[in-house]
């Protein structure tokens, strides 16, 4: 970057940085990988006095020494059509977070305990593989699928349709970071 000589520097940043090691509702080798990111790589983007741009003003925050730029989050692709809402079928309900959205489920649990044993034609769908609590793993109706690789993740749910997609927070510092 240096070689480069820009004459300006952005640095894209979603995620609670400079207090994620100490977040505990986060998985501890992700806790590890930002540990280490922020101590050794970011005071290294950090010495090109780039203007940091996030989709949070709460990431924003952190940052109160520097230029720094909001940026509404992106929005997920709208379906083209909305035939899965009138097809034949179960009702699906989907939690696409990854490991590090993983106190959100056990807020959903009793809910969800509640809507799949109801004897109503309901499916849950997560990406979480072996991670996922057996409290909710062991209920009717639940499709649990291995984490996903980003590609192979985009590629997925190009073709998916879901009724209700469900994104629990739970007030953590972490969580109080995350965009839309």
């Amino acid at each position: 970057l240096r070689a480069l000589h820009p004459e300006a520097v952005y640095y894209l940043v979603d995620d609670m940085l400079p207090l994620a090691h100490a977040c505990l509702e986060l998985p501890a080798e992700y806790r590890r990988r930002l540990a280490h990111f922020t101590r050794d790589l970011l005071p290294r983007i950090l010495d090109h006095n780039p203007t940091v741009v996030a989709p949070s003003r709460a990431i924003l925050g952190l940052f109160p020494d520097r230029p720094c730029e909001y940026l509404d989050p992106a929005f997920l692709p709208v379906a083209s059509n909305h035939q899965h809402f009138a097809a034949a079928g179960p009702f699906r309900l989907a939690f696409l977070g990854t490991r590090s959205h993983a106190n959100g489920l056990d807020f959903l649990a009793s809910v969800l305990e509640q809507v799949l044993a109801s004897g109503q034609n309901i499916t849950f769908t997560a990406f979480f593989g072996r991670y996922l609590p057996a409290r909710i793993a062991r209920l009717p109706g639940v499709e649990n699928h291995a984490p996903l690789s980003w590609a192979a993740y985009r590629e997925r749910m190009a073709g998916e349709r879901f009724h209700v997609l469900l994104a629990p927070l739970p007030d953590t510092p972490f969580n109080r970071g995350r965009s839309l």
